[in-house]
């Protein structure tokens, strides 16, 4: 690869560096969605279990369990962005490890 090319390439993966940044800020926020969620649902399944029988049988309690249900859904969901995420991450590094370590192998080579 030509020195030119080399340099296009360095800066094209030097604007990436600043994506897995960007990312860790975007899982770090799901993370805490998650967790106020989840701390939610819990309240609202306490709140649940604490009713008289006939109540959880009632309105109120239909009602309880499909908003603890929707929250275990939207909790699940949340996991699997953040799996999401993790893995762009990763895809990310990889791509710039493998550009350095070939880089540095040129460099090498030609005497650099």
């Amino acid at each position: 690869m030509n020195a030119e090319r080399r340099k296009n390439l360095k800066k094209l993966l030097n604007a990436l560096r600043p994506a897995v940044a960007m990312l860790e800020e975007a899982q770090d926020l799901v993370e805490g969605a998650k967790d106020d969620l989840e701390s939610f649902r819990d309240d609202e399944q306490e709140t649940y279990d604490n009713m008289p029988e006939n109540f959880q049988q009632g309105e109120r309690g239909q009602a309880a369990e499909e908003a603890v249900s929707n929250m275990d859904e939207g909790a699940s969901q949340l996991e699997d962005m953040i799996s999401k995420l993790e893995e762009a991450k990763t895809s990310i590094d990889e791509v710039v490890d493998q550009f350095d370590a070939g880089d540095s192998a040129v460099e090498s080579a030609i005497g650099g």
